[in-house]
């Protein structure tokens, strides 16, 4: 069909394009009378740095710290019942119809930052501004409140703990003041038997050495007396010691190198020097000896050296044995004194990290009452004030009502629409009443319905001459 064809038949029937246009215009015009169902007034808010850091407390530790998610939970917070029922009773839309027809807030951050936007719908524009701007005050208030709850709920768990260190404090402190108060603490008991040990082995340590030099003496003393003994008599060198103070000094220089030479080397100086006086001595000796040929000799006194000598090492053993005893009995006693001082140090450990913990939770119980009063004191507020007593969660533009969507350029740009698409849609009901219709009234109709060529037409003969038309000429 060619597109002459197609305007004869829309032109045909027209009445149903200027009845699909008038249609349209018609509920163009409805929609434009009709008042908007609802009116939208949006503000924004602010959140300053540190508005959004709320009290954590965890293993006994306080922290600020902001909220995980905040501008997402932010976001929720706004639009859900709770900041509606209460800005719309702070608005005062409180009748049943209005509060049916109410729809959540709308919250929207403009762009990456601290602000964040609301949306209230009402049905009239005073009450969607009256709604918006109380829903932004409500919000403002809200946050500080809950923040407020946080705070307090985390005073009461440091309270709570507070109450079981204090607990604590009391009993290790009652423990402590028991012990301390019977004399020495077991520590000191511990470090002064410890103390009085080390003393103990130092002396035995010396005691050792003073039996070994006095059984040293005692062997050299013997080892001469059997020397001398197997001397005759007139070859013996000390018969006469008592009588001649040389002959004792030999004697007691001889013992003393017997025993030096258990503990020092032949070379050693302090051997050497004790043979050169032994020899100086024998060297007088036998000078004084040419004089008094023929004098009495007195009694041998190395009988006498031999027990000095053993008494000596008795003592020395006897001491060494007493120091022995002394310590052994420190040394049995240490793992008491070491499980006493342990207990008391544990209590007393106990005490001074009670003393830090009552004293740390003070100091948290402090920060978190200046936290509560500088949030209620922000409450006193208003909030749309700024500065250093501001709240943290500001009015930065009031609400103002958005422009409706009737307006006449949109009313223009539906007329043209309307007329535009109901001449559309007439037209496609044109051409389907055309191919699904089985009645002609002219020749085209009939040629494009038969698919063939019409030769000619017979008129009708039930209608009058004057309405039958000419005959149809024959191609």
């Amino acid at each position: 069909m060619e597109l002459l064809e197609y305007y004869y038949l829309i032109r045909q029937r027209i009445w149903i394009v200027i009845l699909g246009i008038s249609t349209a215009l018609a509920v163009v015009l409805v929609y434009q009378l009709l008042p908007p169902a609802e009116r939208q007034a949006t503000g924004r808010l602010q959140v300053y740095e540190g508005g959004n850091d709320v009290l954590v407390y965890r293993a006994g530790e306080l922290a600020a710290r902001p909220a995980e998610n905040f501008w997402r939970s932010f976001e929720t917070l706004i639009e859900s019942r709770e900041i509606l029922d209460g800005a719309a009773t702070r608005a005062g839309l409180t009748g049943p119809e209005i509060r049916a027809r109410l729809k959540p807030l709308q919250a929207e951050q403009p762009s990456p930052g601290n602000l964040m936007d609301v949306t209230a719908g009402a049905p009239t524009a005073e009450q969607a501004r009256a709604l918006t701007q109380a829903a932004m005050e409500y919000v403002s208030e809200y946050w500080n409140l809950q923040r407020i709850a946080n705070a307090e709920q985390m005073r009461g768990a440091i309270v709570g703990l507070r109450g079981e260190q204090v607990q604590r404090l009391e009993a290790a402190q009652k423990h402590v003041d028991e012990v301390r108060g019977k004399g020495l603490s077991p520590t000191q008991e511990l470090a002064r038997a410890e103390g009085d040990l080390a003393v103990s082995t130092s002396q035995i340590d010396t005691a050792q050495e003073a039996v070994v030099v006095a059984g040293d003496r005692l062997r050299a003393t013997e080892e001469i007396v059997a020397a001398e003994a197997a001397r005759p008599p007139e070859q013996r060198a000390f018969g006469a010691a008592a009588g001649n103070p040389l002959r004792a000094q030999i004697l007691n220089l001889r013992v003393q190198l017997a025993s030096t030479l258990a503990r020092r080397t032949p070379e050693h100086p302090e051997v050497k020097d004790l043979e050169a006086q032994i020899k100086q001595l024998e060297s007088a000796l036998g000078e004084s000896a040419q004089g008094t040929e023929g004098a009495p000799t007195a009694p041998p006194v190395l009988s006498r050296e031999v027990l000095d000598a053993r008494l000596a090492l008795d003592e020395a053993k006897a001491r060494l044995a007493q120091l022995q005893q002394r310590a052994d009995a420190l040394r049995s006693s240490l793992p008491a004194l070491r499980k006493q001082a342990a207990e008391f140090g544990d209590a007393d450990l106990n005490v001074t990290q009670a003393k830090q913990a009552v004293e740390m939770m003070d100091a948290q119980s402090a920060t978190v009452d200046r936290e509560i009063a500088r949030l209620r004191a922000q409450l006193r507020v208003p909030p749309k004030a700024t500065g250093e007593t501001s709240r943290d969660v500001v009015i930065v533009d009031d609400a103002r009502v958005l422009p409706s969507p009737k307006t006449w350029p949109r009313f223009f740009l539906f007329v043209c629409v309307a007329i535009l698409g109901g001449g559309i849609l007439s037209s496609v009901v044109i051409l389907g009443l055309h191919y699904t219709s089985v009645v002609f009234t002219n020749e085209v109709e009939a040629g494009a319905m038969l698919r063939a060529r019409i030769l000619g037409a017979i008129p009708r003969s039930d209608l009058p001459a004057e309405q039958a038309g000419p005959p149809l000429q024959v191609r």
